[in-house]
């Protein structure tokens, strides 16, 4: 049988590895609460997602020939091969942001315009439930309003359909609507509808990276980031995105 004194000494180690336990955790979940704030208060003063800077809305050289790139990060981190490339894409952003961009920085005219946007607009839909019919009509008209903008600055818009994403890590979860994928995919039905064979074009980059569950398929993952993909998935939409520009379908320049 433990004596007295060591039964009270287990139990002060025990209170004291809680206080340190729960002080961790505090400091933790004020780490997250600080970080929240900002994120919130940046999006206020910077409704676009990021700050807006002169220099951002000016491509370098002539980019009439050019193909610009516009959407969030998965549009940011593309880098289509074989062609002069201007990104104007930000990490994070919304359709909403993306139309407020077009309306609110310079226009640039390109040859080509690619459109990647959409997940950030569903990926929150477990935390905005209330809301969730709302945004995924917002998001029908904000796809449709950034296509007729661009095709006034383009030849020709290339309308991306939206990457399924991977498997929810599960600090994700309490966050995420087990729906969002067929959301995904009655949004991806409405974006295929815009296409007009010749000055507005879609890429079905869902159907090239989808795996046989509806998510991403395995080979295509990023293992940073479940809503990233890798290389080996641009390579893959490269490839699509080459064949449909070399279809035959695209309407030629426009004289400006």
């Amino acid at each position: 049988m433990r004596s007295p004194d060591r039964r009270i000494r287990l139990l002060l180690v025990i209170v004291a590895a809680i206080g340190v336990a729960s002080l961790a955790l505090n400091v933790v979940l004020i780490e997250r609460l600080s970080s929240s704030f900002a994120e919130l208060q940046f999006s206020r003063v910077f409704p676009l997602g990021y700050v807006p800077r002169e220099e951002s809305a000016k491509p370098s050289g002539d980019a009439a020939g050019a193909l610009a790139l516009y959407g969030d990060s998965r549009a940011l981190l593309w880098r289509p091969r074989g062609m002069q490339v201007v990104n104007f894409a930000h990490g994070g952003q919304t359709s909403t942001q993306l139309r407020l961009q077009l309306e609110s920085q310079p226009a640039v005219r390109t040859r080509w315009s690619l459109v990647q946007i959409g997940i950030n607009d569903l990926h929150p839909l477990g935390a905005l439930a209330e809301d969730r019919a709302l945004i995924v009509a917002t998001l029908r008209d904000n796809v449709a309003a950034i296509v007729r903008t661009l095709a006034q600055r383009s030849d020709c818009v290339i309308v991306s359909t939206i990457f399924p994403p991977a498997h929810v890590p599960l600090s994700r979860r309490p966050f995420w609507d087990e729906a969002t994928p067929q959301y995904v995919a009655d949004v991806n039905r409405s974006i295929a509808a815009l296409a007009d064979g010749r000055r507005v074009l879609v890429l079905d980059a869902h159907a090239v990276l989808r795996g046989a569950d509806g998510y991403i398929d395995p080979k295509f993952i990023d293992p940073d980031f479940f809503l990233h993909v890798n290389a080996t998935a641009y390579a893959a939409l490269d490839a699509s995105l080459s064949e449909l520009l070399h279809s035959g379908a695209v309407a030629p320049p426009e004289n400006k």
